[in-house]
């Protein structure tokens, strides 16, 4: 009902032109552009209340907190660039870590521990099924295979880097199979080394239900014994 209302809004108030516009610079237009421009729209006209509740349903739980690793962490990497129709010359480096549901559930959104440097692009993170050796079955973005996604842009993720948690609601709930691993591919959609999202990550990680790794230019390596900072969520 609230996607709804918000939709009513959007169309009523925006010109045949504009509906295509991606106000929060990913690349995607979905239902978080759909609550951007309502918070952004509302607020002139004094609709003080309804642009808070805009506000607040994006911000609200996406659903019931299911598979996490989210204490001791103690470092942070970097990634950045996506894989485009420029391959190889393409420049991206990816930070990937794996779970493994205990029960068969619907996820819909991540939970990532990050900070940025620089603000340029849009941190991505994709769910990917995985290959025999454990690591995703595909290569972010034009290199397809992902199973769904969920972003944010780079520039309002804190530059402190001890981190905060941001939930990435995922463009399509997706079922997941208990016993199935899946991996949380994380990106940034510049290709700069000025502008990072900066995963955290515990050096010696506690997580038994999956592992962390990376890739360079879509070489995998294997990030053992650290494990990522991440929660998903379902229903």
């Amino acid at each position: 009902m609230k996607k709804f209302i918000l939709l009513l809004i959007l169309i009523l108030t925006l010109p045949v032109s504009a509906l295509n516009w991606d106000y929060n610079n990913d690349r995607i237009v979905d239902w978080q552009d759909l609550g951007t421009f309502a918070n952004g729209w509302l607020n002139p006209y004094d609709l003080i209340s309804f642009s808070s509740f805009a506000t607040e349903w994006m911000l609200e739980e996406p659903g019931t907190l299911m598979n996490y690793n989210n204490v001791g962490d103690d470092n942070a990497k970097g990634c950045y660039g996506e894989y485009y129709i420029n391959y190889p010359d393409d420049i991206y480096y990816q930070s990937i870590q794996t779970f493994t549901p205990l029960t068969d559930y619907t996820i819909t959104a991540f939970g990532l521990k990050v900070y940025r440097i620089g603000n340029a692009g849009t941190l991505r993170a994709w769910l990917y099924p995985i290959n025999e050796s454990g690591y995703p079955t595909g290569i972010p973005y034009a290199g397809g295979g992902y199973i769904t996604w969920g972003s944010v842009a780079l520039s309002v993720i804190t530059d402190n880097p001890e981190g905060e948690w941001r939930i990435l609601r995922l463009n399509t709930p997706t079922p997941l199979t208990a016993g199935t691993t899946y991996a949380i591919v994380v990106t940034n959609t510049a290709s700069l080394t000025s502008s990072k999202a900066c995963w955290r990550y515990a050096t010696n990680g506690k997580y038994d239900l999956g592992t962390a790794s990376y890739s360079e230019m879509g070489t995998y390596y294997n990030f053992s014994p650290s494990d990522f900072m991440f929660e998903t969520y379902g229903e």
